[in-house]
């Protein structure tokens, strides 16, 4: 298993490392949980397609403005897919 150290020179795994930030994501995303917590009494996996079904949580997107999209917990990311901000993959 692979060991990181940190500047305080402390080991942690890999393992560790991505369980604290999936932690440290799901925090930031109460209304994406929600939505999913609700998904789940109607939808397969509670998503509307199996790409959203993924670790660590389904983010539910509210809107886009072009190379930008946000979640509905107000956090803004860049739409690497290039199907998702307002224009909607449009070249």
């Amino acid at each position: 298993m692979a060991l990181l150290a940190d500047a305080a020179g402390l080991d942690w795994t890999l393992d560790h490392v991505i369980e604290q930030q999936e932690r440290e994501f799901l925090s930031r995303q109460p209304r994406s949980a929600a939505i999913t917590a609700r998904a789940r009494r109607s939808l397969a996996g509670a998503a509307t397609s199996s790409w959203m079904i993924a670790r660590p949580g389904t983010v539910w997107v509210s809107h886009g403005d072009g190379a930008k999209i946000y979640d509905v917990d107000g956090t803004e990311y860049v739409d690497l897919h290039g199907g998702y901000g307002r224009d909607g993959g449009r070249p």
